[in-house]
């Protein structure tokens, strides 16, 4: 390769599009583990912390198992239909009371479950304050769904905003790749070939006006490619 067509050559990105474009694809195909992984996290940080203040193990398991079927629902119900639906196409006004009315509900459900299990065999005898329909755990567990409602959203939030950014930046790199391919090919050969030619006689020679030749040509090149 002379060092004209070295001159050239486009600089190589760091990340090229296909790079960009296969780990996005790498953490979608790999969603349904991150899934498992982060409930499963959920699960045992839930019920280590529900020990730790209960001081009864099975009464954390029994709990959180009672409940965790109703915080997946809260969460996939959000992710999948109300923020794709209104979310996303700016209807703030509808999305927050449906979010609102939904982790209500589905926490009144919760509540009269649990409660319809305190006096079943399998239920702990300890478990009835958990369980009871009241004001306090009502508005305590409304709370925390609230909370891994704005969680999981926030996560899916950043996640679709890392994966348009690495998108953009694909594309943008194509687009630049494809207008210095096109910049190249708009040089004349022909003009190349005279200079050179001329260059040739005059390196012969051993003329002075050389070295200011090939400046001026490189000024040129650089001129053209940036």
């Amino acid at each position: 390769m002379s060092p004209f067509e070295s001159a050239v050559q486009a600089p190589r990105p760091i990340f090229s599009e296909n790079f960009s474009i296969g780990w996005i694809n790498k953490v979608h195909s790999n969603r349904l583990a991150y899934h498992i992984v982060f409930w499963l996290f959920v699960f045992v940080f839930n019920v280590a912390y529900i020990t730790f203040i209960e001081e009864d193990r099975e009464v954390s398991l029994y709990n959180f198992a009672l409940r965790i079927p109703f915080i997946l629902a809260c969460c996939y119900i959000n992710l999948y239909w109300l923020m794709p639906r209104y979310y996303s196409t700016g209807r703030l006004l509808v999305y927050t009371p449906l979010v609102l009315c939904m982790i209500l509900s589905l926490n009144a459900l919760n509540l009269l479950l649990l409660e319809s299990f305190v006096h079943t065999p399998i239920c702990p005898s300890t478990f009835e304050a958990d369980a009871t329909f009241n004001g306090s755990n009502y508005i305590y567990k409304s709370f925390y769904l609230l909370s891994i409602v704005g969680l999981t959203s926030g996560i899916k939030l950043s996640k679709d905003h890392l994966a348009e950014v690495q998108k953009t930046d694909a594309i943008e790199k194509a687009r630049l790749q494809t207008e210095l391919s096109l910049l190249k090919s708009q040089i004349n050969p022909h003009f190349f070939f005279n200079t050179l030619n001329n260059l040739y006689a005059l390196t012969m020679k051993k003329s002075d006006l050389a070295p200011d030749m090939v400046l001026r040509l490189s000024d040129l090149m650089s001129y053209s490619l940036y």
